[in-house]
């Protein structure tokens, strides 16, 4: 329940434009582990930075039209990927330090370089339209999704 709650103020806070990414101000519970740790703030920062893109007002009437070409006028998601990159970093070295196999490390390793990969594939390009801006970041996240099976099949 507090997880939900703390995604739900993040989320909020994108939202009205806080500087502060909420996954670097708690502290890791007892009960999650080092690797659950990082799955989890990737995996949470990846919404919520794409969800802060979709909230960006400018972009909202792009997303309704496939063909039109948004136009993006906010930092906030760009501010979300900053954060979520260093919160990824730092719980990949506590996560990369349980991991005992060396081949589980270079798919872990891998995996956070797909991760960073689709972090900043949120961003948008340039006379991108909607359709193609969600193609592409789903494929992004596909691969990060595929690398941690194959992490977890080597772990």
């Amino acid at each position: 329940m507090k997880t939900l709650v703390a995604l739900i103020l993040g989320v909020v806070s994108l939202a009205v434009g806080a500087q502060t990414a909420f996954w670097k101000e708690a502290p890791r519970p007892a009960n999650v582990t080092a690797l659950q740790h990082y799955f989890g703030t990737l995996d949470v920062g990846l919404f919520v930075c794409r969800l802060s893109v979709k909230l960006t007002p400018k972009q909202n009437n792009g997303l309704k039209d496939p063909d039109a070409k948004p136009e993006f006028d906010s930092s906030d998601f760009r501010l979300c990927i900053k954060q979520t990159r260093e919160g990824v970093t730092s719980t990949y070295e506590a996560a990369v330090a349980t991991v005992k196999k060396p081949a589980a490390k270079a798919a872990l390793k891998e995996h956070l370089v797909l991760g960073i990969g689709a972090l900043e594939a949120i961003a948008p390009q340039m006379d991108e339209r909607a359709i193609d801006y969600e193609r592409r970041t789903v494929a992004a996240k596909l691969a990060v999704d595929q690398q941690k099976i194959r992490f977890e099949l080597a772990h």
